[in-house]
């Protein structure tokens, strides 16, 4: 038997591939029919050993092969591998576990996705986070709030793995109480830093001086302008898509559907674009994207690039 994981949800990934190895190691307390070999730095001769290797007391071998797809660029190695497919015993459980998703054009990736078993896990979609999150927080024993949710799914995004640490954090801070939108304010750190939307305030305010206190947070952060200036222009992005769509008269509801945000972007975006017109938010993003090039091209030093953003004010 062979299987084939992979895919951009590696949480789940892994999950399902150490419910394998629990299942397999009930009947194999010894971990004596387990062999995990890492696939870059995997030969043929050892490849075609762990295959042949009769199994410890009868029954069955489970031989793992991680990454060899994305970490193993010998490719007289995959052709090697491609026909030894062909002779792979009943006596063994072949998996391959990519941490990603592998060249879909390789001969292997082709041939595993036709005999092989397989399962791509894909990474849940901006509405599916918050249940995921309900539900994980609910398996834990704990109690969250809507706006508790929201606010981590938008800090964290889709990164089930952090989702999953900053889950277990946010229980044992609350002690048996509800997590609340202030838990998560106070100590999850966001993926998409939640000063952006304070930034973008301050500009629909013409508030300079907040402008360049929240320069500064930024700054002390550690983000380079290059950083700052993407942030800020995806964000610029999501104001206009929401704008535009709000002026053609969609709902909020039906601009999520249309443009994949997170409803809690969609709020947020709804309330900050209406200090701007349609034109000043595409203004503004054609000279951040005009700073960005002259900042990767060297023509504008770091230091001028946050003087300039300030400048949009």
């Amino acid at each position: 038997m062979i299987l084939f994981f992979y895919g951009e949800n590696i949480y789940n990934s892994q999950k399902k591939l150490l419910v394998l190895k629990e299942r397999f190691l009930k009947t194999d307390s010894e971990g004596m029919n387990l062999k995990e070999l890492e696939g870059a730095e995997l030969t043929f001769s050892d490849f075609v050993k762990e295959l042949e290797t009769m199994p410890f007391l009868g029954g069955k071998r489970l031989v793992i092969v991680r990454n060899l797809l994305l970490e193993n660029k010998d490719h007289s190695l995959l052709e090697k591998i491609l026909v030894q497919l062909e002779k792979v015993p009943e006596s063994v459980v072949l998996v391959f576990f990519e941490k990603g998703v592998p060249d879909k054009r390789s001969k292997l990736f082709k041939v595993l996705k036709k005999i092989a078993q397989t399962e791509e896990f894909f990474l849940p979609e901006p509405w599916q986070v918050n249940k995921w999150i309900e539900e994980e927080v609910a398996k834990r024993g704990g109690k969250i709030n809507s706006l508790a949710v929201d606010k981590l799914a938008v800090f964290v995004g889709n990164n089930l793995w952090q989702l999953s640490n900053e889950i277990d954090k946010l229980i044992a801070y609350a002690g048996g109480k509800e997590i609340k939108s202030e838990d998560v304010e106070l100590l999850v750190k966001a993926k998409v830093d939640k000063n952006i939307f304070r930034l973008t305030d301050a500009f629909g305010k013409k508030d300079r001086k907040l402008a360049l206190q929240i320069l500064h947070e930024f700054i002390d952060l550690g983000l380079k302008p290059e950083y700052l200036l993407a942030m800020l222009g995806g964000h610029l992005r999501n104001l206009i898509q929401v704008k535009e769509s709000s002026q053609n008269g969609l709902y909020p509801v039906q601009i999520q559907a249309l443009t994949k945000l997170h409803p809690y972007v969609v709020k947020k975006c709804l309330e900050q674009s209406r200090a701007f017109t349609l034109e000043q938010l595409i203004r503004i993003y054609e000279e951040l994207a005009g700073l960005d090039e002259k900042l990767k091209l060297g023509k504008v030093p770091s230091r001028t690039a946050l003087e300039l953003i300030l400048a949009l004010v």
